[in-house]
């Protein structure tokens, strides 16, 4: 049996505390549960409807289906979001799974982070960072980014080993009316809007990049493919550029590190 099955297990045959509409006050932080909800102190908070809490939480696990606010800094072993998270200070995890939206004031450190939705905050230190849909921060440093991006994403600047984003069209639709000779008849257009990351600075050993706007790229390797507007280009083994970017001006260094 694995530890996450012998954990489960625990949860499941331990007493706990069953809350509904109320909350509980532990040594370091105050919940409030709208809806219902299980909580176990530093070990579980599970929410089906909404949670606040007010201070430093510490649990392994963080499971909420619905809405979450902390006025404070969470620490888990793992944090899953179904709808959307609020977090007024820090966000310390080893695994972060956010289907909805996440937003955290301050400081982002995760070693696994998959975001399908939107992620915002302002320093965010990662070993794997998935995003489908967008993000805004100001600093993102990974060993690990995948960006399939949705709408508009900024970043004031990226530090990683690998960096691959590509662009994900959303179609947005518009009614009008034409009329023809029998009448007028409702038509409903769908125009396609390109994701699309926007950055101030990238430096990286491997990037390729897909709908993505850069002031400055520094890689070993780079790959550049349509789309791209970037400014200027540092590299030191390899680059490809699309016909489809644009690329300014190009500089072969000895060593992007």
């Amino acid at each position: 049996m694995s530890g996450v099955e012998k954990f489960e297990k625990y949860l499941k045959y331990s007493e706990g505390i069953e809350i509904s509409d109320s909350e509980v006050k532990t040594r370091r932080a105050v919940v409030k549960i709208s809806g219902s909800g299980r909580f176990l102190e530093r070990e579980l908070l599970k929410v089906s409807g909404s949670a606040k809490v007010e201070g430093f939480l510490e649990v392994e696990l963080v499971s909420v289906s619905g809405s979450l606010k902390v006025d404070g800094s969470i620490k888990a072993e793992t944090v899953k979001i179904a709808g959307a998270a609020n977090i007024t200070e820090d966000l310390e995890a080893e695994v972060l799974r956010v289907a909805g939206l996440i937003n955290v004031k301050r400081r982002i450190k995760v070693k696994d982070a998959e975001i399908s939705g939107s992620a915002l905050f302002d320093e965010g230190v990662f070993e794997t960072f998935r995003v489908n849909g967008l993000f805004r921060a100001s600093t993102v440093q990974a060993s690990k980014i995948e960006l399939e991006v949705v709408g508009e994403s900024e970043v004031n600047s990226i530090k990683t080993d690998f960096i691959e984003v590509r662009g994900k069209s959303k179609r947005r639709f518009s009614i009008g009316w034409l009329h023809v000779e029998l009448g007028p008849v409702k038509v409903v257009i769908g125009k396609r809007h390109k994701g699309i990351l926007k950055a101030r600075k990238i430096e990286a050993l491997k990037a390729t990049l897909e709908n993505v706007e850069c002031d400055e790229l520094k890689a070993r390797v780079a790959v550049i493919r349509k789309n791209c507007k970037i400014g200027k280009v540092y590299y030191s083994e390899s680059l490809r550029a699309s016909e489809k970017a644009e690329v300014g001006e190009i500089v072969k260094i000895d060593d992007a590190d």
